[in-house]
Protein backbone atom coordinates (compact mmCIF):
# COMPACT_ATOMS: atom_id res chain seq x y z
CA UNK A 1 0.00 0.00 0.00
CA UNK A 2 1.18 3.06 -0.97
CA UNK A 3 0.74 6.89 0.88
CA UNK A 4 0.57 9.68 -0.53
CA UNK A 5 2.56 12.74 0.87
CA UNK A 6 2.36 16.67 -0.03
CA UNK A 7 5.35 16.36 -1.73
CA UNK A 8 5.43 16.86 -5.13
CA UNK A 9 8.01 14.30 -6.54
CA UNK A 10 6.19 11.54 -4.67
CA UNK A 11 2.59 12.61 -6.78
CA UNK A 12 1.56 9.90 -8.88
CA UNK A 13 1.47 10.50 -12.47
CA UNK A 14 -2.64 10.64 -12.46
CA UNK A 15 -2.31 13.36 -10.24
CA UNK A 16 1.19 15.32 -11.72
CA UNK A 17 -0.95 14.82 -14.83
CA UNK A 18 -4.51 16.46 -13.70
CA UNK A 19 -1.81 19.13 -11.92
CA UNK A 20 -0.55 20.29 -15.27
CA UNK A 21 -3.84 20.33 -16.88
CA UNK A 22 -5.14 22.99 -14.37
CA UNK A 23 -1.98 25.16 -14.92
CA UNK A 24 -3.08 24.76 -18.73
CA UNK A 25 -6.31 25.87 -17.88
CA UNK A 26 -5.05 28.99 -15.67
CA UNK A 27 -2.55 30.13 -18.19
CA UNK A 28 -4.93 30.05 -20.57
CA UNK A 29 -7.30 31.64 -18.87
CA UNK A 30 -4.37 34.34 -18.43
CA UNK A 31 -3.69 34.56 -22.16
CA UNK A 32 -7.23 35.27 -22.80
CA UNK A 33 -8.06 37.65 -20.19
CA UNK A 34 -4.90 39.24 -21.32
CA UNK A 35 -6.42 39.56 -25.24
CA UNK A 36 -9.16 40.46 -23.65
CA UNK A 37 -7.38 43.90 -21.87
CA UNK A 38 -5.61 44.55 -24.97
CA UNK A 39 -8.66 44.55 -27.58
CA UNK A 40 -10.42 46.82 -24.54
CA UNK A 41 -7.23 48.68 -24.99
CA UNK A 42 -7.37 49.35 -28.64
CA UNK A 43 -10.74 49.61 -28.26
CA UNK A 44 -10.62 52.32 -25.94
CA UNK A 45 -7.58 54.15 -27.81
CA UNK A 46 -10.10 53.54 -30.81
CA UNK A 47 -12.62 55.76 -29.40
CA UNK A 48 -9.78 58.01 -28.08
CA UNK A 49 -8.90 58.89 -31.77
CA UNK A 50 -12.53 59.10 -32.60
CA UNK A 51 -13.67 62.11 -29.85
CA UNK A 52 -10.11 63.61 -30.78
CA UNK A 53 -11.11 63.37 -34.36
CA UNK A 54 -14.57 64.88 -34.23
CA UNK A 55 -13.67 68.02 -31.29
CA UNK A 56 -11.39 69.06 -34.03
CA UNK A 57 -14.02 68.73 -36.45
CA UNK A 58 -16.32 70.58 -34.04
CA UNK A 59 -13.85 73.33 -33.58
CA UNK A 60 -13.55 73.80 -37.28
CA UNK A 61 -17.25 74.16 -37.38
CA UNK A 62 -17.28 76.80 -34.99
CA UNK A 63 -14.60 78.70 -36.25
CA UNK A 64 -16.40 78.71 -39.75
CA UNK A 65 -19.75 79.60 -37.92
CA UNK A 66 -18.12 82.56 -36.44
CA UNK A 67 -16.78 83.80 -39.72
CA UNK A 68 -19.93 82.99 -41.27
CA UNK A 69 -21.68 85.19 -38.77
CA UNK A 70 -19.05 88.17 -39.51
CA UNK A 71 -20.00 88.11 -42.71
CA UNK A 72 -23.62 88.44 -42.65
CA UNK A 73 -23.11 90.96 -40.31
CA UNK A 74 -21.13 93.11 -43.57
CA UNK A 75 -22.44 94.74 -46.50
CA UNK A 76 -21.92 92.72 -49.60
CA UNK A 77 -20.30 95.43 -50.96
CA UNK A 78 -18.63 98.67 -49.42
CA UNK A 79 -17.72 101.83 -51.22
CA UNK A 80 -13.97 103.00 -50.44
CA UNK A 81 -15.17 106.48 -50.09
CA UNK A 82 -18.01 108.83 -48.90
CA UNK A 83 -19.17 110.58 -52.18
CA UNK A 84 -20.65 114.13 -53.17
CA UNK A 85 -24.25 113.70 -54.06
CA UNK A 86 -23.57 115.21 -57.34
CA UNK A 87 -21.65 112.14 -58.21
CA UNK A 88 -24.77 109.66 -57.37
CA UNK A 89 -27.61 112.52 -59.01
CA UNK A 90 -24.94 112.62 -62.06
CA UNK A 91 -25.19 108.73 -62.40
CA UNK A 92 -29.03 108.85 -61.52
CA UNK A 93 -29.43 111.79 -65.08
CA UNK A 94 -26.99 109.35 -66.75
CA UNK A 95 -28.84 106.07 -66.05
CA UNK A 96 -32.38 108.16 -67.10
CA UNK A 97 -31.31 108.95 -70.73
CA UNK A 98 -29.76 104.74 -71.22
CA UNK A 99 -33.42 103.99 -69.74
CA UNK A 100 -35.10 106.74 -71.96
CA UNK A 101 -36.91 108.45 -69.05
CA UNK A 102 -37.73 111.44 -69.34
CA UNK A 103 -36.07 113.96 -66.84
CA UNK A 104 -38.82 115.73 -66.34
CA UNK A 105 -40.39 112.84 -64.77
CA UNK A 106 -37.59 112.83 -61.78
CA UNK A 107 -38.95 115.37 -59.28
CA UNK A 108 -36.63 115.42 -56.65
CA UNK A 109 -33.84 113.82 -54.60
CA UNK A 110 -33.46 114.20 -50.77
CA UNK A 111 -29.77 112.93 -49.25
CA UNK A 112 -30.38 111.49 -46.00
CA UNK A 113 -28.25 111.44 -43.10
CA UNK A 114 -25.52 108.62 -42.89
CA UNK A 115 -26.22 106.01 -40.24
CA UNK A 116 -23.65 103.81 -38.73
CA UNK A 117 -24.30 100.17 -38.63
CA UNK A 118 -24.85 98.53 -35.43
CA UNK A 119 -21.97 97.32 -33.70
CA UNK A 120 -19.84 97.80 -36.85
CA UNK A 121 -16.98 99.43 -39.24
CA UNK A 122 -19.35 100.86 -41.70
CA UNK A 123 -21.56 103.75 -42.60
CA UNK A 124 -24.74 103.63 -44.55
CA UNK A 125 -25.23 106.59 -46.95
CA UNK A 126 -28.71 106.57 -48.59
CA UNK A 127 -30.28 108.50 -51.13
CA UNK A 128 -34.43 108.82 -51.64
CA UNK A 129 -35.39 109.93 -55.46
CA UNK A 130 -38.97 110.87 -57.00
CA UNK A 131 -40.01 110.14 -59.98
CA UNK A 132 -43.66 110.91 -61.21
CA UNK A 133 -45.82 109.27 -64.27
CA UNK A 134 -42.83 106.77 -65.08
CA UNK A 135 -43.99 103.40 -67.10
CA UNK A 136 -43.01 100.69 -65.40
CA UNK A 137 -40.52 98.84 -68.52
CA UNK A 138 -38.69 102.26 -68.99
CA UNK A 139 -38.62 102.18 -64.98
CA UNK A 140 -37.00 98.59 -64.31
CA UNK A 141 -34.79 99.69 -67.15
CA UNK A 142 -33.54 102.89 -65.58
CA UNK A 143 -32.90 100.83 -62.11
CA UNK A 144 -30.96 98.07 -63.51
CA UNK A 145 -28.68 100.63 -65.45
CA UNK A 146 -28.27 102.38 -62.62
CA UNK A 147 -27.38 99.55 -60.04
CA UNK A 148 -25.73 97.66 -62.84
CA UNK A 149 -22.83 100.66 -63.39
CA UNK A 150 -22.31 101.16 -59.78
CA UNK A 151 -21.54 97.50 -57.88
CA UNK A 152 -21.50 99.53 -54.44
CA UNK A 153 -25.01 100.70 -55.08
CA UNK A 154 -28.17 98.87 -53.76
CA UNK A 155 -31.82 99.63 -54.02
CA UNK A 156 -33.08 99.43 -50.17
CA UNK A 157 -36.97 100.98 -50.55
CA UNK A 158 -39.44 101.10 -53.17
CA UNK A 159 -42.32 102.16 -53.32
CA UNK A 160 -45.17 102.94 -56.46
CA UNK A 161 -48.64 104.34 -56.64
CA UNK A 162 -50.79 105.33 -58.58
CA UNK A 163 -50.69 109.27 -60.21
CA UNK A 164 -53.14 111.29 -58.54
CA UNK A 165 -54.70 112.31 -62.46
CA UNK A 166 -57.48 110.48 -64.23
CA UNK A 167 -55.00 109.49 -66.85
CA UNK A 168 -55.17 105.89 -68.14
CA UNK A 169 -51.99 105.17 -69.35
CA UNK A 170 -49.79 103.47 -67.35
CA UNK A 171 -48.04 105.66 -65.69
CA UNK A 172 -46.62 105.55 -61.92
CA UNK A 173 -45.39 107.79 -59.23
CA UNK A 174 -41.95 106.02 -57.67
CA UNK A 175 -40.05 106.47 -54.57
CA UNK A 176 -37.13 104.82 -54.45
CA UNK A 177 -34.11 104.69 -51.71
CA UNK A 178 -30.68 104.03 -52.80
CA UNK A 179 -28.20 102.96 -50.57
CA UNK A 180 -23.98 103.14 -50.68
CA UNK A 181 -21.79 101.79 -47.76
CA UNK A 182 -18.51 102.73 -46.79
CA UNK A 183 -15.85 101.63 -44.69
CA UNK A 184 -15.39 104.00 -41.92
CA UNK A 185 -14.42 101.91 -38.41
CA UNK A 186 -15.04 103.99 -35.01
CA UNK A 187 -12.00 106.41 -34.00
CA UNK A 188 -11.21 105.73 -30.06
Amino acid sequence: MSTVSDSPSLATPEQASRHNGLHLILLLACVLAAFGCWLQWRSLDSMQSTVHAQATALNRMSTDAAHIASLQATPRRASERSRRNEEFLAQVDAALAKSGLERSCWQDSLPQTPRRESNSPYVRHTTQLFLEAVNLEPFITFLWNLLHNDATLSLTALQLSAPRTDSKDDHWNAKASFTYVIYAPNSK
